[in-house]
């Protein structure tokens, strides 16, 4: 596999391709994606013999190719969630020379598709609250719901990129597949190629009067030493997109 590149290879998004990883070689693709993404030190990524086992026993591990370059990655599983049977969505890795492209929302889609063809209607997951972006994919995006948070999910993180030195605090997404919202965003995204995802969802909404809150990777920037933002102090949450 090549290094990060320094633009996109192809300029038609259409010319990405998302395959079921279910053979060795391509979860090593995943691996090499995980390592590029997140930077563990010591490696920590989801081994390869893992993925291939979750691939063939009702997990779902998907790819995203430019070429023969792998641009995203994708890793869910079956599990209990509330004594129900649901889905848990574990990773997903973006490029870094493919991010803001759409092509992490493809797979989420192509994600639902295989789990409804389950017989399974929900999707669980955690999103770091303080990156705005994500949360805009998972709430605006794709319609689902933020239930509650859990502090210090993980634990300390030994990723040298994106999480390093900051607690691994998140709050937990459900994604009803089968309610309205979510079918009606996925009928506005059927057939589109990953970069006319940003045109076929709802337009945004004008921003209310800025507030001092911030969404900075360092929250001490914008808040006292101390003192944590408001979601950390509630135990019960039901935060929607528009």
């Amino acid at each position: 596999m090549s290094d990060v590149p320094s633009r996109a290879r192809s300029t038609d998004p259409a010319a990405t391709r998302i395959v079921l990883l279910d053979t060795p070689r391509g979860c090593r693709d995943h691996v090499y994606l995980q390592d590029l993404v997140w930077g563990f030190d010591p490696p920590e990524a989801v081994p390869v013999h893992l993925l291939v086992a979750v691939a063939h026993n009702g997990g779902v591990v998907l790819g995203a190719y430019d070429g023969d370059e792998i641009v995203d990655a994708l890793l869910g599983l079956p599990a209990l969630h509330d004594g129900h049977l649901a889905h848990l969505s574990h990773q997903l890795a973006v490029h870094p020379a493919y991010r803001h492209r759409g092509v992490g929302a493809a797979l989420k889609w192509r994600q639902r598709n295989l789990v409804l063809a389950q017989g399974i209607d929900a999707i669980i997951w955690t999103f770091d609250p303080l990156q705005a972006r994500n949360a805009r994919l998972n709430l605006s995006w794709l319609g689902a719901e933020v239930r509650h948070d859990v502090r210090d999910y993980y634990g300390p993180m030994n990723d040298g990129r994106l999480n390093a030195g900051l607690p691994s605090n998140r709050l937990m997404v459900t994604w009803a597949l089968d309610t309205p919202r979510v079918r009606e965003r996925a009928a506005a995204t059927e057939g589109a190629p990953p970069r006319a995802l940003h045109s076929c969802l709802a337009p945004r909404r004008a921003r209310p009067p800025a507030r001092r809150t911030c969404v900075s990777p360092r929250p001490s920037r914008c808040r006292p030493p101390g003192t944590r933002p408001a979601w950390c102090s509630s135990r019960s949450l039901s935060i929607s997109g528009p």
